[in-house]
């Protein structure tokens, strides 16, 4: 191995070298664009790039810095042009969009320029994007103009910026929210949270990490399969919720588990209650191992949560549609959301997981929570059929436990991938994972509280729910004052 290392740095150092020895392409396209206009310039820059790419040096940094110095030069519609020739060059490079994006508030633009640093933040993550924003945002009083088309956002831009509110304007005491802040920050779980209502940020912080740290939303994740389940059943991918589990795995043909139905899997009454070891070697199997799938027969039709159910949902949508669950979802949801998530694991052999490994931050978790507060509408578009949410978000197994000292365990159930409790003479419905990821609704309210924590730490999950049903119920006594 070391050897191999020697190599590669060898060669990587003659490159490095090789490229230092060619003349920058800078000078040459500086002349042509003063002289001859911005057309001559890119016309006279990819006839090089065809023909003399040994010769000269390409690189991004090479036009980033001659922008810069035109800039400097007080050339701002020259600059603009070597930059937008270099996001051409290099599309997927998020300093050349950071460099447009400055140049664009150079020449007063700040609208454009906040859509250019949101695709710098986007294509990566970057502390230089992130500072111009927020200085553009400042500038611009956090107001921003919609765009027909939107390349993509960041969770800066996953609620329009018209939409960022003050508690007061939505009927809440500043004070509330920040005493409730405060009593959150004892909890060292906690990643960030945020509150909104009537589709409003209201209150947002974060306690480690901050605004673009994405968490497993963990069992929390079967809340979005429910909804993309309830999508394929619209698109007549899937016949309906009773639709047995056979119809979709060959291997399914004699055994219990073939005999179970969708709705069965989906509202955790499946029975499925399979050992460690059992369940690794379903897994291993492209779930067509049934008899790896241990069944207790008593417990059929009685509730247990199941991560095998939720995934047998994932596959089962996998296997109906033909899109793997992530690139369904992306198709028929996320982009409709102008969610990008990046991330969502799966198995060995492909099946992604539909009751863990979907990846969100904050805000893409919040915005998620505002489609079901919305009974699946992101503004006027229906991504979520809004019968199948009325379901999903109501209560199909009664789990409540009256004398439990806890009021908002009293009266609870689930639904179809949700939890719902009523609490303080209200119902909230709670898409919740391991550590403390929560999508909190309280359609009465139209109230959303998110909370993400750190999943590897279970000991702060129940004072993170405990944290938020008591800021539910401090919000419902400050609501009827």
């Amino acid at each position: 191995m070391k050897y191999i290392v020697l190599i590669y740095f060898s060669f990587f150092t003659c490159n490095l070298w090789a490229q230092s020895a060619q003349p920058s392409i800078a000078p040459i396209i500086k002349d042509k664009l003063l002289q001859e206009g911005e057309k001559a310039a890119i016309h006279f820059y990819y006839t090089l790039k065809r023909n003399a790419l040994e010769e000269y040096n390409f690189e991004q940094s090479e036009l980033d810095q001659l922008g810069y110095e035109l800039l400097q030069e007080n050339k701002v519609p020259e600059a603009l042009a070597i930059f937008n020739l270099n996001i051409n060059a290099y599309p997927t490079s998020a300093e050349a969009y950071a460099a447009y994006a400055e140049a664009l508030v150079a020449k007063g633009d700040t609208v454009l320029a906040i859509e250019y640093f949101d695709k710098s933040n986007y294509v990566r993550p970057n502390r230089r994007a992130v500072t111009q924003l927020f200085s553009v945002l400042k500038e611009e009083k956090f107001k921003r103009k919609a765009l027909e088309e939107v390349y993509s956002y960041t969770p800066f831009e996953m609620y329009d910026y018209a939409l960022l509110s003050t508690p007061e304007s939505q009927g809440i005491s500043s004070e509330v929210l920040a005493d409730a802040m405060d009593e959150a920050a004892k909890i060292p779980q906690l990643i960030g949270v945020l509150v909104a209502r009537n589709n409003h940020l209201i209150a947002e912080n974060y306690y480690q990490h901050g605004p673009l740290y994405r968490t497993d939303l963990r069992e929390a994740t079967t809340s979005v399969t429910s909804a993309l389940l309830g999508i394929a059943i619209q698109k007549k991918f899937i016949k309906s919720i009773d639709t047995p589990v056979r119809n979709y795995f060959e291997d399914y043909q004699s055994g219990q588990a073939g005999s179970l139905t969708l709705r069965k899997l989906i509202s955790m009454t499946s029975g499925l209650k399979p050992t460690e070891s059992q369940q690794k070697k379903w897994l291993k199997s492209r779930y067509k191992n049934e008899e790896a799938l241990f069944m207790d027969v008593q417990s059929n039709g009685r509730f247990h949560f199941s991560a095998e159910a939720a995934h047998l949902v994932a596959s089962a949508i996998h296997e109906a549609s033909g899109w793997p669950l992530f690139g369904f979802s992306k198709r028929y949801f996320f982009q409709g959301a102008v969610l990008y998530p990046k991330y969502w694991t799966h198995d060995e052999t492909g099946y992604y997981y539909g009751a863990e490994g979907l990846c969100l931050n904050v805000r893409e978790m919040a915005t998620i929570g505002n489609l079901f507060l919305n009974k699946g509408k992101h503004h006027e578009k229906q991504l979520i059929p809004s019968a199948w949410l009325s379901q999903a978000m109501s209560k199909q197994t009664d789990l409540s436990e009256p004398d439990h000292y806890k009021a908002y365990l009293q009266n609870y159930g689930y639904g179809y991938g949700f939890w719902i409790h009523q609490f303080a003479g209200h119902k909230v419905v709670v898409a919740s994972g391991a550590g403390g990821q929560n999508m909190v609704m309280v359609p009465s309210m139209k109230l959303l509280i998110v909370t993400t924590a750190d999943q590897r730490d279970l000991t702060g999950k129940e004072s993170i729910k405990n944290w938020i049903f008591n800021l539910i119920q401090k919000i419902d006594i400050n609501l009827q004052k």
